[in-house]
């Protein structure tokens, strides 16, 4: 995916709706999640010729499975996650307060730190 900033592993990435071209970066709308960056990949599409010429221009997103994603706060293992009011960051989903419509993914295990970490999710 085209890169419209800096971002890094973990990072969960969305369609960037004030560009004018097509671009992304750290997700704060769940409706434009397009997925993580992701540094474990089994083939790669788009981009350069090399993954090492498209580093600086375009952005692994992993779209579906399981991918390491960057939480904030306690998660247990099959605990739903939504985005954070951190930029690129998702926490655990709270039913009283979150819609059904914003869950991203599940984590497939826990964590109880309370700190922003990498947690393994299914997308």
């Amino acid at each position: 995916f085209e890169k419209g900033e800096e971002t890094e592993v973990g990072d969960i990435v969305a369609l960037d709706i004030d560009s004018n071209e097509e671009k992304y970066v750290k997700a704060t709308n769940p409706r434009l999640v397009v997925g993580v960056h992701s540094d474990t990949y089994g083939h790669i599409l788009g981009g350069l010729e090399s993954i090492e010429n498209s580093e600086d221009s375009f952005i692994p997103v992993g779209m579906t499975g399981r991918v390491k994603t960057k939480i904030i706060g306690a998660i247990e293992k099959g605990d739903e996650v939504v985005l954070s009011k951190i930029p690129g960051v998702g926490r655990k989903y709270h039913p009283l307060i979150d819609s059904e419509r914003d869950i991203i993914g599940f984590v497939v295990e826990t964590n109880l730190s309370e700190d922003i970490k990498l947690v393994k999710m299914k997308i």
